[in-house]
């Protein structure tokens, strides 16, 4: 006959027992410090090496898994009521130092022939944005610091930065990321996983991240994945799917985003949009003039300037007699 022993635990050995768990994860965390600071290192050291960066891509918009396949009735019917939604834009990201330019043309989601030229850039201070189409007046906006605006549509700053806000190497050294022991698969390769949390409160994280980073391709990020609530549902996924290296840096020149959308009061969301990004052309360190991030507004545009929370209009160039 089999005896199965009890342990009986005491007070004082459910405290030892504890103390060690905290020991064995505090060691843990501990092994992973130095690995972490490595990747950031790894990091700022591409970072450094890339004194100016000139990136032309496109940007396709489709139904989610609508690729290859018949649309259904609703994909069908929501393409047609908004077909410049769906319709293929171009753009150039710029960058030097801390200097930065986007500009893409795209068009109204209603139309799919009354184009917008968007230009946004952010000198180190101050971030300018300027929009112009032929069939309503020019627009503009004066705000303070580096505007978000640049990581609001899919473009390659989201390839190579887990936020979008902050370069990859600041992001892996705040003092809320997390390195997870062992490797994790994407598309075949072995990565790094690191947590990233943003606007951390004591019970929650409203928003936070997943990244996935290449050690081979010197700690690229081949997929990116944004959560709402501490990482009870998907936002938005961006994965690489293509790399290049130009000199020792690696640059994303394929990528997919998928837009999640998540029902009020609910904590599951599910894909509704994929765009895919493709890299047409890249420049590095060819050098790249100040003046590129010099923005200034034509007669007419109506300029919100948030830093002094005042609207006017350029005024119109008077004719010369």
């Amino acid at each position: 006959m089999n005896v199965i022993k009890k342990t009986k635990f005491t007070p004082m050995s459910l405290m030892i027992l504890c103390w060690g768990l905290v020991l064995i994860l505090t060691a843990a965390a501990s092994a992973d410090a130095p690995k972490l600071a490595a990747i950031a290192s790894a990091a700022e050291s591409s970072e450094s090496a890339i004194q100016d960066l000139k990136i032309e891509y496109t940007c396709l918009r489709i139904p989610y898994g609508s690729k290859g396949r018949n649309l259904t009735r609703a994909e069908k019917a929501k393409m047609d009521k908004y077909p410049g939604w769906y319709k293929e834009e171009a753009g150039v990201w710029i960058q030097k130092g801390d200097k930065i330019k986007l500009e893409r043309n795209y068009y109204f989601s209603t139309s799919a022939t009354d184009e917008i030229t968007q230009t946004m850039c952010y000198d180190g201070s101050v971030t300018k944005v300027r929009e112009h189409s032929e069939t309503r007046p020019d627009l503009g906006l004066v705000s303070k610091g580096r505007s978000h605006l640049f990581r609001r549509w899919f473009n390659p700053l989201l390839t190579f930065s887990a936020t979008g806000d902050k370069k990859l190497s600041v992001e892996l050294g705040d003092i809320d990321t997390e390195l997870v022991s062992g490797s994790h698969e994407v598309k075949g390769k072995s990565c790094q996983l690191i947590k990233v949390y943003k606007n951390k409160t004591p019970t929650s994280s409203l928003r936070s991240y997943k990244v996935y980073l290449d050690p081979k391709s010197n700690y690229a990020p081949v997929k990116i994945e944004k959560y709402w609530n501490n990482f009870r549902c998907l936002e938005q996924t961006v994965e690489v799917t293509e790399l290049i290296k130009v000199g020792d840096i690696y640059l994303a020149t394929k990528a997919l985003y998928v837009n999640y959308n998540k029902p009020s009061r609910s904590d599951k969301s599910y894909p509704v949009s994929e765009q895919e990004l493709t890299v047409t052309n890249v420049e590095l360190n060819e050098g790249v003039a100040d003046s590129e991030f010099e923005l200034t507004f034509s007669p007419g545009t109506r300029v919100w300037n948030s830093i002094l929370a005042v609207g006017y209009k350029i005024p119109e160039e008077i004719p010369k007699p």
